[in-house]
């Protein structure tokens, strides 16, 4: 398992774009770092451990599935054998809400695999021309002819930060999680808030989302948790 996590930008605060230091036993031991990679010991996480993904998603086409048929880097121009688009501007659920602050996502299984890819989609339909019946996917996309993809959207109830609540640490205890924050829509210098301090819970979160195993994880809210083997 492997996963990679931005840092925060930290120039209005230090100085520095992104401010990152580790004190250890080696000679390098509190210097000014720009990334750091941390190798856990093994068994810390058990063999028959799987990652926890959780969401904010909603199915557009509830448990379908369709093929893209003709596509280029991170375009996907046909689906099914019709254009890519169709399946946006045709879908009632989506168009519906009637709200840019709707965020569309894939999901894309290639040919021969079982690793499941997860993509925004930065733009399509409602163009005219050649372009217009296009989908384009995040840059880091590289679709394969053949490949399964289902589609959902995070609507904007779902994409902006939610009321905190305590009732759900219990989910994280004796875990590692890491998360894609929320949007803030507003500053609240309220400090009132008492401090609250929760044993065997480690969480990162990132406004850049992270990658683990591969995958992009860049949805408001979304997180992948790892739990851990339990000290005998």
């Amino acid at each position: 398992m492997e996963l990679k996590l931005n840092l925060a930008n930290t120039v209005f605060s230090t100085g520095s774009i992104i401010s990152l230091f580790y004190f250890g036993n080696g000679l390098n031991s509190g210097q000014h770092l720009c990334d750091l990679e941390i190798s856990l010991p093994r068994g810390l996480i058990p063999r028959h451990s799987s990652a926890v993904v959780k969401d904010n998603w909603t199915d557009l086409y509830p448990g379908t599935s369709f093929k893209v048929t003709n596509c280029v880097g991170n375009l996907l121009k046909s689906i099914d054998n019709n254009p890519a688009a169709k399946y946006l501007e045709e879908n009632k659920k989506l168009m519906s809400i009637g709200s840019k602050e709707t965020e569309v996502f894939v999901k894309i299984k290639k040919p021969n695999s079982t690793k499941v890819e997860r993509f925004k989609v930065t733009a399509g339909g409602g163009g005219w021309g050649a372009k217009a019946d296009i989908i384009a996917l995040s840059p880091e996309a590289k679709l394969v002819k053949g490949s399964e993809i289902q589609f959902f959207m995070v609507t904007p109830e779902d994409r902006y930060l939610p009321n905190h609540n305590d009732d759900e640490v219990a989910q994280f205890t004796n875990a590692f999680t890491f998360t894609n924050s929320y949007e803030e829509t507003s500053y609240n210098e309220n400090t009132d808030e008492s401090q609250h301090i929760y044993e065997n819970v480690f969480g990162a979160g990132s406004e850049q989302g992270f990658f683990f195993n591969d995958v992009k994880h860049n949805s408001p809210g979304e997180s992948v948790s790892l739990k851990l083997e339990k000290k005998k």
